[in-house]
Protein backbone atom coordinates (compact mmCIF):
# COMPACT_ATOMS: atom_id res chain seq x y z
CA UNK A 1 0.00 0.00 0.00
CA UNK A 2 1.08 3.65 -0.13
CA UNK A 3 0.01 6.24 1.68
CA UNK A 4 0.51 9.44 0.81
CA UNK A 5 -0.84 12.79 3.48
CA UNK A 6 -1.02 16.22 3.69
CA UNK A 7 -0.60 17.13 7.68
CA UNK A 8 -1.51 20.00 9.30
CA UNK A 9 -0.06 19.35 12.69
CA UNK A 10 -0.56 21.27 15.59
CA UNK A 11 1.30 21.44 18.83
CA UNK A 12 -1.26 21.77 21.73
CA UNK A 13 0.24 20.68 25.08
CA UNK A 14 -3.43 21.35 27.26
CA UNK A 15 -3.76 19.72 30.39
CA UNK A 16 -6.49 18.81 32.58
CA UNK A 17 -4.79 17.04 35.61
CA UNK A 18 -2.30 14.28 34.53
CA UNK A 19 -4.08 14.20 31.19
CA UNK A 20 -2.34 16.27 28.42
CA UNK A 21 -3.59 17.01 25.01
CA UNK A 22 -0.62 16.96 23.01
CA UNK A 23 -1.24 17.11 19.26
CA UNK A 24 -4.12 17.92 17.20
CA UNK A 25 -3.80 17.22 13.27
CA UNK A 26 -5.98 17.55 10.18
CA UNK A 27 -4.78 15.55 7.18
CA UNK A 28 -6.02 15.18 3.47
CA UNK A 29 -4.97 11.15 2.74
CA UNK A 30 -4.44 9.07 -0.33
CA UNK A 31 -4.60 5.39 0.44
CA UNK A 32 -3.76 2.62 -2.80
CA UNK A 33 -2.09 -0.40 -4.02
CA UNK A 34 -0.39 1.26 -7.11
CA UNK A 35 -1.67 -1.67 -9.15
CA UNK A 36 -3.75 -1.81 -12.64
CA UNK A 37 -7.40 -2.95 -12.72
CA UNK A 38 -8.85 -4.76 -12.07
CA UNK A 39 -6.39 -5.26 -8.84
CA UNK A 40 -6.11 -1.53 -8.58
CA UNK A 41 -7.68 -0.41 -5.15
CA UNK A 42 -7.73 3.45 -3.74
CA UNK A 43 -9.36 6.13 -1.65
CA UNK A 44 -9.35 9.51 -0.41
CA UNK A 45 -9.93 10.84 2.89
CA UNK A 46 -10.22 13.62 5.30
CA UNK A 47 -9.22 12.89 9.04
CA UNK A 48 -8.49 14.43 11.95
CA UNK A 49 -6.39 13.21 14.67
CA UNK A 50 -5.74 13.81 18.35
CA UNK A 51 -3.24 12.91 20.69
CA UNK A 52 -3.31 12.68 24.46
CA UNK A 53 -1.10 11.69 26.90
CA UNK A 54 -1.01 10.18 30.58
CA UNK A 55 1.71 9.31 32.32
CA UNK A 56 3.11 6.32 30.76
CA UNK A 57 0.28 5.98 28.27
CA UNK A 58 -0.36 7.35 24.77
CA UNK A 59 -3.77 7.25 23.20
CA UNK A 60 -5.33 8.51 19.95
CA UNK A 61 -8.25 9.20 18.12
CA UNK A 62 -8.48 9.73 14.22
CA UNK A 63 -11.88 9.83 12.94
CA UNK A 64 -11.89 10.65 9.10
CA UNK A 65 -14.40 11.08 6.06
CA UNK A 66 -14.52 9.59 2.76
CA UNK A 67 -14.08 11.80 -0.05
CA UNK A 68 -16.51 10.90 -2.99
CA UNK A 69 -15.84 9.21 -6.21
CA UNK A 70 -17.81 8.95 -9.35
CA UNK A 71 -19.36 5.29 -9.14
CA UNK A 72 -17.33 4.83 -12.94
CA UNK A 73 -14.19 5.55 -11.24
CA UNK A 74 -14.74 4.13 -7.84
CA UNK A 75 -12.76 0.49 -7.87
CA UNK A 76 -13.77 -0.09 -3.99
CA UNK A 77 -17.21 1.63 -3.53
CA UNK A 78 -17.80 -0.67 -0.11
CA UNK A 79 -14.74 0.43 1.04
CA UNK A 80 -16.01 1.99 4.53
CA UNK A 81 -18.04 -1.26 5.24
CA UNK A 82 -14.69 -2.80 5.81
CA UNK A 83 -12.03 -0.04 7.09
CA UNK A 84 -14.49 1.78 8.76
CA UNK A 85 -14.93 5.47 9.46
CA UNK A 86 -12.39 5.93 12.78
CA UNK A 87 -9.37 4.05 14.65
CA UNK A 88 -8.23 4.27 17.91
CA UNK A 89 -4.52 3.94 18.80
CA UNK A 90 -3.34 2.82 22.94
CA UNK A 91 0.33 3.06 23.32
CA UNK A 92 1.96 1.75 26.97
CA UNK A 93 5.29 2.54 27.69
CA UNK A 94 7.30 0.83 30.53
CA UNK A 95 10.53 1.33 30.92
CA UNK A 96 12.35 -0.44 28.06
CA UNK A 97 8.43 -2.32 26.80
CA UNK A 98 6.41 -0.97 24.68
CA UNK A 99 2.85 -2.29 24.25
CA UNK A 100 0.57 -0.97 21.56
CA UNK A 101 -3.11 -1.28 20.15
CA UNK A 102 -5.17 -0.15 17.00
CA UNK A 103 -8.66 -0.63 16.82
CA UNK A 104 -10.91 0.23 13.82
CA UNK A 105 -14.67 -0.24 13.14
CA UNK A 106 -17.47 1.05 11.06
CA UNK A 107 -19.97 0.15 13.79
CA UNK A 108 -22.57 -1.04 11.64
CA UNK A 109 -25.03 -3.88 13.78
CA UNK A 110 -25.83 -5.48 10.65
CA UNK A 111 -22.62 -6.20 9.36
CA UNK A 112 -20.11 -6.10 12.09
CA UNK A 113 -16.78 -5.78 10.82
CA UNK A 114 -13.45 -4.34 12.44
CA UNK A 115 -9.66 -4.56 12.85
CA UNK A 116 -7.31 -4.68 15.76
CA UNK A 117 -3.72 -4.96 15.97
CA UNK A 118 -1.56 -6.08 19.03
CA UNK A 119 1.93 -5.53 18.98
CA UNK A 120 4.76 -5.69 21.93
CA UNK A 121 8.43 -4.05 21.57
CA UNK A 122 11.52 -4.65 23.38
CA UNK A 123 15.18 -3.34 23.36
CA UNK A 124 17.67 -5.52 21.17
CA UNK A 125 20.49 -2.61 22.07
CA UNK A 126 20.21 0.91 21.35
CA UNK A 127 19.77 1.25 17.64
CA UNK A 128 17.40 -1.74 17.07
CA UNK A 129 13.83 -3.37 18.89
CA UNK A 130 12.18 -6.88 18.78
CA UNK A 131 8.83 -6.65 17.68
CA UNK A 132 5.98 -9.24 18.09
CA UNK A 133 2.40 -8.14 16.64
CA UNK A 134 -0.98 -9.40 16.10
CA UNK A 135 -3.70 -8.84 14.02
CA UNK A 136 -7.27 -9.61 13.22
CA UNK A 137 -9.75 -8.05 11.42
CA UNK A 138 -10.72 -6.79 7.46
CA UNK A 139 -8.21 -3.93 5.77
CA UNK A 140 -5.31 -5.08 6.63
CA UNK A 141 -4.53 -4.53 3.31
CA UNK A 142 -6.18 -2.71 0.05
CA UNK A 143 -5.74 -5.97 -2.17
CA UNK A 144 -8.10 -8.03 0.22
CA UNK A 145 -9.27 -5.46 2.19
CA UNK A 146 -13.09 -7.11 2.17
CA UNK A 147 -11.07 -10.40 3.45
CA UNK A 148 -10.86 -10.94 7.43
CA UNK A 149 -7.19 -11.56 7.99
CA UNK A 150 -5.44 -12.97 10.86
CA UNK A 151 -1.48 -13.12 11.37
CA UNK A 152 1.33 -13.27 14.20
CA UNK A 153 4.73 -11.46 12.79
CA UNK A 154 7.88 -11.12 14.67
CA UNK A 155 10.43 -8.61 13.64
CA UNK A 156 13.11 -5.99 14.04
CA UNK A 157 12.09 -1.94 14.60
CA UNK A 158 14.07 0.26 13.79
CA UNK A 159 11.65 3.52 15.06
CA UNK A 160 9.18 3.00 17.57
CA UNK A 161 5.90 5.38 17.56
CA UNK A 162 6.36 7.08 21.17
Amino acid sequence: NYEPELIWAFLVNKSLGDLKLTHVSVALNHQSNGRPEPFSRSWNRVYVNSIMAYKNWVFSFRPWYRIPENIEDDDNPDIEDYMGNFDVRLGYKQEDHQFSSVFRSAFDQDNPRSYYELGYSFSINRKFRGYVQFVNGYGESLIDYNYRTKRLSLGIMLNDWF
